[in-house]
């Protein structure tokens, strides 16, 4: 249907330059046609000042999104097993987490994977949250490994508290989030 209709529409608003640049290749659609107004967040929590903590005993990676295929959450998984058997030979002292917080159909996959890796103490499934605050703020990173993204407002809603952010090259990647300057950009499915 979108190949029907995208086309013949008067204007088109798009919330990133990558959607409008894939818009024109894959639908044809006229340049002038497009204006992209990209998302961001309530002015109240922009501090965008680096924080870090001096925790030295636990380290946080947070993720925020809905638990479905495309988040790619899988890939978060698999990493943190590696991390989490890599430390264990050689630092007893520091402990790295995942906190999952988001909801959806790939749960009971996600569980299934944490407790077949033994990572129940280091993986925390914590569902759908209403006031993210608390997470942004306890976190000492922020990932993001989504297939595809059309913005990615939790990456900016994690930038605006203060954290590093780790991400694939999608949707916001380029043009907020800029590899070694303002995060990681890593290429999506890359788990090094």
């Amino acid at each position: 249907m979108a190949k029907f209709i995208v086309p013949r529409a008067d204007a088109i608003r798009t919330v990133s330059q990558r959607l409008k640049k894939q818009l024109i290749e894959e639908f044809g659609v006229a340049e002038g046609k497009i204006t992209v107004v990209p998302i961001y967040v309530e002015s109240r929590i922009k501090n965008y000042e680096l924080r870090i903590k001096n925790n030295s005993e636990k380290f946080i990676f947070l993720t925020v999104g809905r638990l479905v295929p495309v988040k790619n959450i899988n890939l978060q998984i698999e990493v943190m097993e590696e991390i989490v058997e890599s430390l264990k030979l050689k630092v007893k002292s520091l402990r790295i987490e995942l906190w999952i917080v988001g909801s959806g159909p790939e749960r009971k996959n996600y569980e299934l994977r944490i407790t077949n890796y033994e990572l129940g103490k280091n993986i925390k499934l914590l569902g759908r949250k209403d006031n993210l605050d608390e997470y942004y703020n306890s976190a000492d990173a922020f990932l993001l490994t989504s297939n595809s993204e059309g913005w990615g407002l939790s990456v900016i809603e994690a930038a605006a508290h203060g954290l590093p952010i780790i991400m694939t090259d999608v949707g916001l990647a380029g043009e907020v989030i800029k590899n070694n300057e303002s995060g990681l950009v890593i290429p999506v499915g890359d788990k090094e």
